[in-house]
């Protein structure tokens, strides 16, 4: 009867890992911007090191599958990578780094930080008891090669390597006038030498006063000047609000009805939304958030660059310069509102 729960905890703690090393790649993005939240590593590299987590979290629930080097590698590797997660964690909670979902799970099941710890704490018990416990330790090298390029092959079949789109600094582009520094050339040629064959005109130059320069502010979003209404727009250009928005967010369509309504109620500066998700999620989104506006979807590798924790984020923009800016942390309608009391 031991042998057998030996047996059963051990396969549960190996589709543990394939859970947690699966879910994090639908989709990859949010685990990679929780790791760049962190400081851990950024958006240029990120990709590498996420699919290498990933890789080696799939690799090892494939590990504890079976029977080879059980309790000489893999139980003291599972729990050491534990171990890891449980330091990062520790970490994100005393600096304050972590979001809602700390991103053990992916997307697929949300867990705060110290629901996390909590479990990862009673997979490190339960492995312990296993490797206390565990009897059939048998030795073959080639499955657990096979394993080992299986799950990376995998993790690259479902997600390839892309890399990320960073957005330029927000940049003082100083434009020149019109009038541009020229040189005008006039020929003089004396009436007395005229006529000569050998006569040179005499090149007489004036400048024009130097122009003046103008200086304009643009912003991460200046390039994004078409949106679904079909009017080509500069978001540089006087008052502007810019919001990102995922459409499988909770949080991004409680922040989108209430602005909905703050709309109705108030007037608001011209409103363009940023998506990440997919065309026929938007009718559904904007349904349920009881208007609409005007939006354009984004590629993952440009979205998550955009925004510095889960979204959503709200930005107000004058003339290019960011004035307001509201992430998902914030009361973010509240914040607006104040913001817009003020101006």
């Amino acid at each position: 009867m031991k042998e057998k729960t030996v047996l059963v905890l051990k396969y549960l703690t190996g589709f543990m890992f394939l859970l947690s090393g699966f879910s994090k790649l639908f989709p990859i993005e949010p685990f990679e911007l929780i790791i760049v939240n962190q400081k851990i590593i950024g958006w240029e590299l990120v990709p590498y090191l996420s699919r290498l987590i990933i890789g080696f979290e799939i690799f090892l629930g494939f590990a504890l599958l079976q029977r080879a080097y059980i309790k000489k590698v893999f139980l003291p590797a599972a729990f050491l990578l534990l171990v890891i997660f449980d330091l990062q964690l520790i970490y994100s909670m005393i600096f304050h780094t972590a979001g809602d979902n700390c991103g053990c799970f992916g997307e697929v099941i949300s867990m705060t930080p110290t629901e996390a710890l909590i479990k990862n704490i009673a997979v490190m018990l339960v492995i312990l008891w296993v490797y206390k416990n565990y009897k059939s330790e048998t030795y073959k090298l080639p499955v657990i090669a096979g394993y080992l390029v299986f799950s990376f092959a995998v993790v690259l079949y479902i997600s390839p390597i892309t890399a990320y789109v960073l957005p330029d600094n927000p940049v003082v582009v100083a434009e020149k006038d019109s009038l541009a520094v020229v040189a005008d050339s006039m020929e003089i040629i004396p009436d007395a030498v005229k006529d000569s064959a050998l006569s040179k005109p005499l090149i007489v130059k004036k400048e024009t006063p130097p122009a003046k320069d103008s200086v304009v502010t643009r912003s991460v979003f200046y390039k994004y000047t078409q949106f679904s209404d079909g009017v080509r727009v500069n978001l540089d250009s006087g008052i502007k609000i810019v919001v990102l928005f995922s459409l499988d967010c909770e949080h991004c369509l409680e922040t989108a009805t209430k602005l909905n309504r703050l709309r109705s109620a108030s007037k608001l500066p011209p409103v363009y939304v940023l998506f990440f998700g997919e065309e026929e999620m938007i009718p559904g989104f904007f349904n349920a958030a009881g208007g609409a506006f005007p939006y354009k979807i984004i590629p993952p590798q440009e979205f998550f660059p955009l925004i510095t924790a889960a979204p959503p984020r709200l930005v107000y923009l004058q003339n290019g310069k960011i004035t307001g800016d509201f992430t998902s942390s914030m009361d973010i309608i509240g914040e607006l509102q104040k913001l817009l009391s003020r101006d």
